[in-house]
């Protein structure tokens, strides 16, 4: 792959086993996020909130994935060709992801353990728009199981201002926009 974009204007954030040498010329950005945790962390007795601290001994703090739903969801997106791929010996032939010749950039919001905070959605929807990312997907399930309304879902109204704010069009028969809660769900392409 040649040189990273001039319009990129992302980072690779280090933090706990993940250095800058862990981005290259195929992952050209690496955020995480954890205030909204962060916030939301008793210190072992009554204290801010009712969580407790990101439990280090399972989790990264950084943009590392620990549990593997990062890596698979990324090399599903972008992932280079893998010649010779099998599960156990079937299967065989190649793997590839949508776009194996794309550049990717992962955003850390979710905690092992901990779940994923609005707040740290919307925090990476704005480093989004900052860095210049092209297409966006996100793959968070799950929450407290009570669907609200889109006029009153956090990550729908953020993702609805996510594209408002790129100032790009988006959306086209080949490149269709899903927006859908029961856990946030957002693919888009920017067109333009």
């Amino acid at each position: 792959m040649g040189p990273t974009p001039r319009r990129w204007k992302g980072a690779c954030e280090t933090g706990v086993r993940f250095t800058a040498r862990n981005c290259n010329k195929k992952l050209i950005g690496a955020r995480f996020f954890s205030k909204g945790h962060e916030a939301g962390v008793s210190s072992g007795g009554p204290g801010p909130g009712p969580l407790n601290p990101i439990n280090e001994t399972v989790e990264f703090r950084s943009p590392r994935d620990a549990d593997g739903h990062g890596t698979h969801t990324a090399s599903t997106a972008a992932g280079r060709y893998s010649f010779q791929a099998n599960m156990s010996g079937y299967a065989s032939g190649i793997a590839k992801g949508v776009a194996p010749k794309a550049r990717l950039a992962v955003y850390k919001v979710c905690w092992k353990n901990s779940g994923c905070f609005d707040s740290n959605i919307l925090a990476a929807f704005d480093s989004v728009v900052a860095d210049g990312i092209d297409v966006i997907s996100i793959s968070i399930g799950g929450g407290d199981g009570v669907a609200s309304p889109y006029y009153l879902d956090p990550i729908a109204i953020g993702s609805y201002g996510l594209f408002d704010e790129s100032g790009k069009l988006l959306g086209s028969s080949s490149s269709p926009i899903q927006i859908w809660k029961d856990g946030a769900h957002v693919e888009g392409k920017y067109l333009g």
